[in-house]
């Protein structure tokens, strides 16, 4: 009694388990009611260290949504950050099944094979993304369904994550009675509502504890990783800075942090009083310039990260998303290291209250499971069709080609 139509879409980032609630139109089109959140707890650099902590926070967030939308749910599709999900690029190769023409099955298993050989015996895959194709020796870009051949080869992107940790989400769920209809890294489900099929973008989804990073060639995933670094980062430094606890710092980066410099000069005054910090007042150039050296830093070692990928890939822009996005200095710092046109990501197809780049993970989560959905539908109808069309085939003893 699952009702694929109406689904969750959860988020699980380094420090939140984000929720949005919403219905499926059709493969390329959602409809968003609502959004829970809660504090992650119990998940530790993509470990679990606490299994009711963990269950407790994906419940709240449930929770939340289910307040705000006054419905219930019972699918998901579930997105993870995390910088334990692994990916490589590989090939695969097969020999068609049938001598006159390449199939979709055939396809399938040459994108088996590519995975299968490099994935770590404790890992399991989550995405197998073709990046273009060979029959017997010629190369194209778009699936040869219908060619023939004897040789298919397969060039992909894949993408893992620990059996372990993918078989706790999908118990926890289930315990709170909810039917996991997917698991998807994050990285690359935003890519479905942001990626054009022209595209040469680099994305970065800047979370608490963890960036994420696609490079797309032509709208094609070339390149992925997941860096164990990103706006808490900040957030240490304002708490050292100020000799104040992390959630203090948290709200004040927040607050001031996402503000423009241009909306304060930089001897005003920000008085810590309203933070229960008492008889404790710093300049807000001071504040700045915290964030400023440490958003510098985080950008220059993202930059680092990727001197060879993009010695080898042509880039026209760059692709902000997550939290920490939306500090002034984040987009001003790439622009500068990167030396490239840069545009932070607001889901346009999401209502006014909703459309925020801390969001685009959720939303994507949702719009990609949509897709994959439609698409297993989709196989599934096929394959019953071509059974009944041999039955009645076989029955009227016709040749089936």
């Amino acid at each position: 009694n699952v009702d694929y139509r109406r689904v969750l879409g959860i988020d699980i980032g380094s420090s939140t388990v984000k929720i949005m609630s919403g219905s499926i139109i059709n493969s390329n089109e959602v409809s968003v009611s609502g959004i829970g959140t809660a504090p992650l707890l119990g998940l530790e650099k993509g470990k679990v260290a606490d299994l009711r902590a963990l269950s407790d926070s994906i419940k709240n967030a449930i929770e939340c949504v289910k307040v705000a939308t006054y419905e219930e749910y019972k699918s998901a599709f579930i997105g993870i950050s995390s910088s334990v999900i692994n990916s490589f690029n590989s090939c695969g190769s097969v020999a068609p099944l049938l001598s006159e023409k390449i199939t979709a099955d055939d396809i399938e298993r040459a994108c088996t094979a590519a995975a299968i050989a490099n994935v770590p015996e404790e890992h399991t895959v989550l995405h197998v993304l073709p990046q273009g194709f060979r029959v017997d020796g010629d190369t194209m870009y778009q699936a040869p369904v219908g060619y023939k051949g004897e040789c298919l080869e397969v060039a992909a992107h894949v993408i893992t994550i620990p059996k372990e940790l993918l078989e706790t989400l999908k118990e926890i769920v289930f315990e709170l009675g909810i039917d996991s209809l997917g698991i998807f890294a994050n990285a690359i489900a935003v890519g479905k509502t942001v990626i054009s099929t022209e595209q040469n973008v680099l994305t970065f989804d800047i979370g608490a504890g963890v960036t994420d990073i696609v490079l797309y060639h032509q709208g094609v995933v070339f390149f992925s990783a997941s860096l164990p670094i990103g706006g808490s980062y900040i957030t240490s430094d304002i708490a050292l800075g100020l000799d104040t606890s992390f959630n203090t710092a948290e709200e004040i980066k927040r607050f001031y942090g996402r503000k423009n410099s241009l909306d304060f000069w930089l001897e005003s005054v920000v008085d810590l009083s309203d933070y229960g910090i008492v008889d404790k007042l710093i300049t807000y150039e001071f504040l700045s310039n915290i964030i400023e050296s440490r958003v510098e830093e985080i950008v220059k070692l993202l930059k680092e990260y990727l001197e060879l990928v993009l010695s080898e890939f042509a880039i026209d822009q760059v692709l902000l998303m997550g939290g920490a996005s939306m500090l002034p200095s984040t987009e001003k710092w790439f622009k500068s290291k990167f030396g490239l046109p840069v545009n932070i990501v607001l889901p346009q197809q999401l209502a006014a209250e909703y459309r925020n780049p801390s969001h685009t993970a959720s939303y994507g989560v949702i719009c990609y499971g949509a897709a994959e959905l439609a698409e297993t539908f989709e196989k599934k109808s096929n394959r019953k069709h071509k059974t009944l069309l041999k039955k009645i085939r076989n029955l009227f003893n016709i040749s089936y080609n």
